[in-house]
């Protein structure tokens, strides 16, 4: 499981607080048809739980997206299972390889524009405009 699922500042920043959900990229292990055959049951319930966003076929992935809390646990649910040892350690269940936080983004370019020599361009008159 990616850290940051559990990073409470990280999940409080303002991208995160959207009414829509969570997204999350779950990866399957092994070859790409084999694992999804392995973990049909899990893929069914993950559905139910969230909505799939997106197919990534060269990741062996999927983006799914976790609407609210309730479906939050659900999903939990089903990407774990419990330990026997203790109720409260989990492990990925079998056929899941990790689980990353979709994280967002927001790319500036404070420090790449200058770095390729962007500015002079721009002085120069080049302004990616037709």
């Amino acid at each position: 499981m990616d850290e940051r699922l559990f990073d409470v500042t990280e999940l409080s920043r303002p991208e995160y607080r959207t009414p829509g959900g969570l997204g999350l990229i779950v990866r399957y292990r092994g070859a790409a048809k084999a694992p999804r055959a392995a973990v049909k049951e899990t893929v069914a319930a993950l559905a139910k739980a969230g909505k799939v966003k997106r197919e990534l076929p060269v990741l062996n992935a999927r983006a799914v997206w976790v609407k609210d809390a309730g479906g939050a646990a659900k999903v939990w649910e089903t990407l774990t299972s419990a330990v026997a040892k203790a109720k409260m350690d989990r492990t990925s269940t079998p056929g899941v390889e990790k689980v990353w936080l979709d994280a967002q983004y927001r790319s500036t370019l404070e420090h790449s524009a200058v770095q390729i020599g962007a500015p002079a361009a721009w002085q120069a008159g080049y302004g990616g405009r037709a």
